[in-house]
């Protein structure tokens, strides 16, 4: 599969199981958090030092890993946006 602008969210949910098990990247949910946890860190830096173009690529590397570990927890993100979604609705109203 291809990467771009044309893909749904299931779309790209797939590209990135896929990608990990390409690049050997396959790990238990709670490592993939970690790697996350580690990017998110990685935004704050580049937000902090107003690096336009870091924050691009480490936001990239943050929903990569939001991908990986709904993949990782058999999490369909579309199905979660949705339910999670209506809740908010309900809540606030908007």
């Amino acid at each position: 599969m291809q990467l771009d602008r044309s893909l749904t969210l299931p779309q790209v949910q797939a590209y990135v199981q896929e990608k990990r098990v390409a690049r050997h990247l396959v790990m238990p949910v709670q490592d993939v958090v970690l790697h996350l946890a580690e990017e998110l860190g990685e935004v704050a830096r580049a937000v902090r030092k107003g690096d336009q173009e870091n924050l691009r690529e480490e936001l990239a590397d943050c929903l990569f890993f939001i991908l990986s570990a709904a993949n990782e927890a058999g999490i369909d993100l579309t199905e979660a946006l949705l339910r999670k979604e209506e809740k908010n609705r309900n809540r606030f109203g908007a």
